[in-house]
């Protein structure tokens, strides 16, 4: 499965959160809701992609394995100290066995803060 591209807009000294619903499509072309019991979530911001340095990294949760929903989250406190710059991201989910899915990657953009 192909990564999904969303970009995102995080606004900085603000708490951003993301939920995302993940879906499986079968042969005719239905969508249901994939089962992501057991698997972990994972994700980060770089500058570029091919900066060693993270400037966030993503709280990445699962609260709803059965109907695959996914919560992903920066603190207002992470915003704050990011640069006011275009950014790049994914978010990865890692089943069980170790195997890895890229869910989502894209553009990040981040607002200045006025109000500090």
């Amino acid at each position: 499965m192909a990564a999904g591209q969303y970009d995102i807009t995080v606004e900085q000294g603000t708490t951003f959160a993301l939920q995302i619903a993940v879906k499986s499509r079968n042969l005719s072309g239905a969508t249901t809701a994939r089962n992501l019991v057991g698997m972990t979530g994972r994700g980060q911001m770089r500058r570029k992609y091919s900066d060693p340095e993270i400037a966030a990294a993503f709280s990445v949760t699962i609260p709803d394995p059965a109907d695959g929903i996914v919560a992903v989250g920066l603190t207002a406190e992470q915003t704050a100290g990011l640069l006011a710059k275009p950014h790049v991201y994914d978010i990865e989910l890692v089943s069980p066995d170790g195997a890895v899915m890229r869910l989502v990657q894209g553009a990040a953009t981040v607002t200045p803060e006025v109000t500090k």
